[in-house]
């Protein structure tokens, strides 16, 4: 994506049932086809294209708000 910094967070997602539930309020805060979450991968990695650094606040609300957690990797 141009002009975006992409950015990967651990999760506690569990399924497709947890991304429906995201999906809403992801699409809202960075706009959708900007995220997506590897549930193949042990960590549920959510990464994420933003064009801004601060917007990982943003990213980290919104799955707290969806009863979930993230952690910024690296």
């Amino acid at each position: 994506m141009e002009n975006t910094i992409e950015f990967k967070f651990r999760t506690n997602l569990r399924g497709t049932s947890c991304i429906l539930t995201i999906a809403p309020l992801m699409d809202k805060v960075i706009g959708p086809k900007r995220w997506g979450v590897d549930l193949n991968d042990p960590d549920k990695i959510l990464t994420v294209h933003v064009a801004d650094p601060g917007h990982v606040k943003l990213v980290e609300g919104a799955i707290e708000r969806a009863g979930y957690s993230c952690n910024l990797i690296g």
